[in-house]
């Protein structure tokens, strides 16, 4: 158990890589705050039943966010020792737009990660 039970903001946190880094995290004791699309989808519910079933002592918490919202992203890294960035926008059409919003995505989470003070560096 991390003996100061570090925060550890997982985005996308739905995803197939994100879920079983989820699942790792809190088997290990850590606090998630996972980011997903929507929190009344059928993938965070899996999240939600994974977190009973973790066997672990960490918690789970499941906040919205979209990666091209201009929202604040420092409200969701607030109090984070650690960021584990594994969302990106769901495009599938191939063109260079889809990369351009992965990559401001991206940005946007990496900031927040700079602009909070409690995020390890």
């Amino acid at each position: 158990l991390p003996p100061d039970r570090s925060l550890v903001v997982v985005t996308g946190a739905s995803g197939f890589i994100a879920t079983h880094i989820v699942r790792k995290l809190m088997q290990d004791g850590y606090a998630v705050r996972g980011t997903v699309r929507s929190v009344s989808s059928s993938n965070a519910k899996h999240l939600q039943t994974l977190s009973a079933e973790s066997g672990g002592e960490g918690t789970l918490e499941l906040v919205e966010a979209d990666l091209l919202s201009t929202e604040d992203w420092t409200n969701i890294t607030a109090s984070a020792s650690y960021v584990v960035h594994c969302a990106s926008p769901f495009q599938v059409s191939g063109k260079d737009d889809d990369f351009s919003a992965a990559l401001v995505g991206t940005r946007r989470v990496v900031q927040a990660a700079i602009d909070t003070p409690s995020v390890k560096r």
